[in-house]
């Protein structure tokens, strides 16, 4: 289908949340201008999460799960956030690290990088102007 006129009153208006939004994905577009949604996301997911893992109540498969995603992707997309791996670029947000309490389990946490990314995306979707 092909048209020629949009009338202004008939587009949708958004409010300052989606505004918002905006600005935090142009954040992560400055560290990455191709990261995924998935990547992004489970970065998201594992910065929010953190505190539940350094504490051992949860894993980085129970994260896995409460995204409904396969952990196979999930640990490709942790490896993209870290220092890459084969065929996969390094983005520096999270430092890899081996679980104190179960030498085979992988933990994660955020470099000076990804903390500095999350503080300015918090900041932003914290604000009241978009």
């Amino acid at each position: 289908m092909f048209f020629f006129f949009m009338d202004p009153k008939d587009a949708p208006v958004f409010g300052h949340g989606l505004g918002r939004f905006e600005q935090g994905l142009d954040l992560l577009r400055q560290i990455d201008p191709i990261m995924p949604i998935g990547a992004a996301s489970s970065f998201v997911h594992i910065a929010r999460r953190l505190p539940a893992l350094y504490g051992g109540s949860m894993n980085l498969r129970g994260v896995a799960d409460e995204m409904g995603l396969n952990y196979t992707t999930f640990m490709r997309n942790a490896d993209l956030l870290s220092e890459g791996g084969a065929n996969v670029r390094q983005l520096n947000l999270l430092e890899k690290g081996i679980s104190p309490n179960n030498k085979k389990a992988r933990q994660f946490r955020l470099t000076d990088k990804g903390l500095d990314l999350l503080e300015k995306i918090d900041k932003v979707l914290s604000s009241q102007q978009a």
